[in-house]
């Protein structure tokens, strides 16, 4: 973790994962937010690619910044599909969550679904750059269907729909 407090805790955490080699692909509103959408997000939603190598990758830059599970689950589970498969078909979880137990509301989040999959969202995330880190980030179109797919939608997921609407017509309108 930098001590420049003009760094925000979601660049440190980007930071931290892609100095790691951490292979994920970005949704959620930190995807909403690089996409040029204005609004104020507080985690990081991720699809991470669950191969053990990666997820020790993963692991480490966690644990390099303080976040740990919010359950009693090591994060090295993860590339276990067992293990993911009863994490999502028994205890009806979509992520893995971990957080700073200092800081709460510094957490991420890790899909688990098939849907939410790395694979599957790699296969439609786009490049962005941000100061000195590359990224991907699930494309507008995608993000849009997933936005879509929240049942019931939040006031959050509503915005977001919205504002992915108008800017997916602002750029057929510029072409």
């Amino acid at each position: 973790m930098t001590d420049d407090p003009s760094v925000t805790y979601l660049e440190d955490l980007l930071r931290a994962l892609t100095s790691g080699g951490v292979r994920f692909v970005i949704a959620g509103g930190v995807a909403v937010v690089l996409h040029g959408i204005e609004r104020t997000t507080m985690d990081l939603d991720i699809a991470l690619e669950l191969s053990p190598g990666n997820v020790r990758r993963f692991r480490d830059a966690m644990d390099s910044l303080g976040l740990r599970p919010l359950v009693p689950v090591p994060v090295e589970a993860l590339s276990d599909p067992e293990l993911v498969r009863v994490m999502v078909e028994e205890k009806h979880a979509i992520v893995f969550m971990l957080a700073d137990p200092r800081m709460p509301l510094r957490k991420v989040d890790v899909f688990l679904t098939e849907q939410l999959s790395y694979e599957n969202l790699a296969a439609d995330s786009v490049p962005v750059e941000i100061p000195g880190i590359s990224l991907r980030i699930v494309s507008l179109e995608r993000l849009l269907e997933l936005k879509r797919a929240v049942d019931p939608p939040r006031e959050k997921d509503i915005f977001d729909i919205r504002a992915i609407e108008r800017l997916l017509r602002k750029g057929q309108s510029d072409v």
